[in-house]
């Protein structure tokens, strides 16, 4: 960050000049009425006015009764009194120089071509650099003048015009984001900016340009708010979060800037500045004439609730903008968040497709800023993994919208380019969705008739979407066979991939798409063939044919082959399946311990309700011990560790069956738990956290 301004004229000059400018324009066009003007402000301290001295005094001196008139041209005749014996701004507070225009900004009652002089002054400040790192209290400044444009009002005129203003405060809080400076704001701050130029955004009812400028914003502050991750320490990526449903909160709050705003607002915000004016001009005029003082006391009575109010407000605004951290990880997940709830199956009627399309493009941005770094945070890491993968999903069953669907689909590719080795179960589960729709095979997710036969229109855009993964990487059918058909855990993704391609790329099958749809396949399947040729160039033959039984990639394949008829034979009778997974080496032996471990770490292929009728069986009753032993639920409440324990198979029916898994399960939990004996013993009435039930009193 520079110190010095770029400006070569004297900053207090431009300062005191933009006063002016502001004052004559509140004397024409303001409703208020006032005596006190530019003489009042060429008055100060200039030596042509050096016999006029009394005069001033006395004009200064009665700003109490100017104020009720016009209180906000008190706040400019009062800077431009202390800026004038001023050589520069070093000794200054910033934000005593920039108050009386973010009052102007923050006020419901001033004309919108006034506050938009107010903002021209603001963004010539910035922009010249006058409020730079050498200023006294220039985060307080930054973080003052962010607040006020979030927190923008004014009088109503025309849309055209009104929009106009808020095309400049769109500016100025883009260049101050933007902007070194910007890494001073606070989450807060920044969550209000981000709420405020999103409500625009998505308001139809503002102007297209307002709305372009906005949305334009949204994604430079998307870009500033993302590329921070690539310098903040990675949390514990061991971490674990259950049920973390904070999401539900961060909504998109209604487009209140400019001119919505309640009357008795306006009122209290009129009445509040008018306090403020008089609260300083009580400080200046202690040391001046003891008339006025009398008269500051005679309206004492009046003001003296709202002066509390305010003195208070003021205190705790400046305390929470020195003591906030600058902005980081919190308001990353919070924007989220935001985005999520644009997205969300539940909001699909309250949200436009223009919003919600805009809302995937953000959240698309935020991945290809952040790249793979994101699953160093658990907390963003989980918001993509489940809820935004689920809306994705969503989105892709259900819509007919081409425009949605598409912005969908590129979230989708991005999230496979991105994070494919880390969110395999989403994307198996999504591409098996896209096949099924693409093939009309309804069994393959719903029995919903609306999941269907869908347009050929919509088969055409998801092949050209999805196309991006092999024509991004031509090794891409080989690198998904390795990682999900050569799992145990994951289906065989990249076989039925081509399965489907092979359908599709036949002519016929242009009569429930449409023409373009054929090339396409065949392109992807071409890309394999080439892939696999440009490979086989390299390689002795003889050498492959001697090694050909030993690549452990192919004995994985032929593993998960046999794992497949091993599971599916426990399913249907775990008496039949153990005792084959045992021969073929899956599970060590048929002890207790060995069978337990193998259904604690391989239990995606296996049905949790076999598994569940297994451990509750009478006979098994050391099976069910050791598998439970297997949880570690240290430091977890009971409904937690419940709910981590239902994740690997399912209740049965019957009360005794249940009965078992519940005993198991309290005595594994109560061992452990690393009670303190000494809280025991405090008797503190209400205090939960003393609770330590026994394997007795779990339930």
């Amino acid at each position: 960050m520079d110190s010095k301004g770029l400006t070569t004229v004297d900053p207090v000059t431009i300062i005191i000049k933009e006063c002016i400018n502001l004052s004559t324009a509140m004397r024409k066009y303001s409703k208020f009425t006032s005596q006190s003007g530019v003489a009042a402000l060429l008055g100060g301290g200039s030596e042509i006015f050096s016999n006029q001295d009394d005069y001033l005094a006395h004009t200064f001196n009665n700003l109490n009764t100017n104020k009720h008139n016009d209180p906000f041209l008190s706040g400019f005749i009062q800077l431009r009194l202390m800026l004038n014996k001023l050589k520069n701004l070093d000794n200054i507070d910033s934000l005593t120089i920039l108050q009386p225009f973010l009052l102007i900004v923050s006020t419901s009652s001033i004309s919108g071509y006034i506050t938009s002089l107010a903002l021209d002054s603001l963004q010539k400040f910035f922009t010249l650099n006058i409020i730079n790192e050498s200023s006294k209290n220039y985060i307080g400044a930054h973080r003052a003048t962010v607040n006020a444009l979030t927190h923008c009002r004014f009088e109503g005129s025309q849309q055209l015009s009104d929009d106009s203003v808020l095309l400049k405060v769109v500016f100025l809080l883009r260049s101050i984001v933007d902007s070194p400076y910007g890494d001073l704001l606070s989450n807060s701050i920044i969550y209000d900016v981000l709420q405020t130029i999103l409500s625009l955004a998505c308001n139809n009812r503002r102007s297209e340009v307002l709305r372009n400028a906005a949305q334009s914003t949204m994604i430079s502050v998307t870009v500033k708010i993302f590329a921070k991750l690539k310098v903040i320490e990675p949390i514990d990526v061991n971490q674990v979060y259950i049920n973390d449903e904070s999401y539900t909160n961060d909504v998109l709050k209604a487009d209140t800037i400019g001119t919505n705003v309640h009357p008795k607002e306006a009122e209290i915000q009129k009445d509040i500045i008018a306090c403020e004016v008089n609260d300083e001009e009580a400080i200046s005029e202690d040391d001046g004439n003891e008339g006025s003082h009398g008269r500051l006391e005679k309206n004492e009575d009046e003001i003296e609730q709202l002066e509390i109010v305010h003195k208070t407000t003021r205190s705790n605004s400046r305390i929470q903008a020195y003591a906030d951290d600058n902005y980081g990880l919190p308001v990353a997940r919070q924007y989220l968040n935001l985005l999520l709830s644009l997205i969300a199956p539940e909001n699909e009627l309250k949200h436009s497709y223009s919003t919600r399309i805009f809302g995937l493009e953000l959240i698309q941005t935020a991945l290809e800023i952040s790249g793979d770094r994101l699953q160093l945070y658990p907390r963003l890491f989980t918001l993509i993994s489940d809820p935004i993968f689920k809306s994705i999903l969503f989105i892709i069953q259900n819509t007919t919208k081409l425009s949605l669907l598409q912005a969908t689909l590129q979230l989708f590719t991005t999230l496979v380019v991105i994070l494919g080795n880390n969110l395999q179960l989403q994307i198996e589960l999504t591409l098996t969705r896209i096949f099924s729709i693409l093939l009309d095979d309804g069994t393959a997710s719903s029995s919903n008739s609306e999941n269907k036969n869908k347009p050929s229109i919509i088969k055409e855009l998801l092949i050209e979407q999805i196309s991006i993964l092999w024509t991004r990487s031509p090794s891409f059918f080989t690198s998904t066979f390795i990682n999900f058909d050569c799992n145990l855990d994951r289906a065989d993704v990249s076989i039925n991939f081509l399965k489907a391609l092979t359908k599709l790329a036949l002519p016929e099958s242009a009569l429930t798409s449409t023409e373009s749809v054929p090339p396409i396949c065949l392109e992807g399947l071409v890309s394999l063939v080439d892939d696999m040729f440009d490979h086989m160039k390299d390689i002795d033959r003889e050498e492959f044919a001697r090694q050909e039984n030993e690549m452990e990639i192919l004995k994985k394949r032929d593993r998960k082959t046999e794992f497949i008829e091993c599971t599916n034979a426990f399913n249907e009778k775990p008496k039949n399946g153990i005792p084959m997974l045992i021969e073929k080496g899956f599970i060590a032996s048929g002890s207790d311990k060995d069978i337990a471990e193998f259904l604690f770490k391989n239990n995606n292929r296996m049905n949790k309700k076999t598994i569940g009728l297994l451990l509750c069986h009478p006979d098994k009753v050391s099976l069910l011990t050791e598998y439970i032993r297997l949880f570690d639920f240290a430091g977890l409440r009971v409904d937690e560790a419940i709910r981590i324990l239902l994740t690997k198979f399912r209740l049965p029916g019957e009360s005794q069956q249940i009965e078992r898994i519940i005993e198991a399960f309290s005595s594994t939990y109560c061992e452990n738990q690393n009670y303190d004996p000494s809280k025991i013993s405090d008797n503190v009435e209400d205090d939960i956290s003393t609770v330590q039930p026994d394997a007795d009193s779990v339930f």
